[in-house]
């Protein structure tokens, strides 16, 4: 697992996750570095939510298309879920929300 991923860890959270971003950020900025960034956390934003409608709105009305509409909207497309316990793995299902 990539040091990096905080999440499902132990003694690791969003907090901890977000507190190393910033102190990276701080760093290069002091450094004379530009910084730019995006911070998204997908799990709050679309998980209650169909990925079709959710696409269809973020193009009507919040006018995202191009590059960033295609790339969301293949993140949300074609995924599966699944469970693992004891080794065994359950059926893959489609994820629509």
């Amino acid at each position: 697992m990539n040091e990096e991923q905080h999440g499902f860890r132990p003694q690791r959270s969003t907090l901890t996750q977000l507190l190393e971003f910033y102190e990276k950020i701080v760093d290069m900025s002091e450094s004379g570095s530009t910084v730019d960034a995006i911070y998204l956390d997908y799990a709050k934003a679309f998980d209650k939510v169909s990925h079709e409608v959710l696409t269809k709105k973020l193009k009507e009305n919040g006018k995202i298309g191009r590059k960033l509409g295609i790339w969301i909207h293949q993140f949300l497309t074609n995924r599966v879920q699944f469970v693992v316990v004891n080794g065994e793995k359950s059926e893959s299902i489609q994820v629509r929300s």
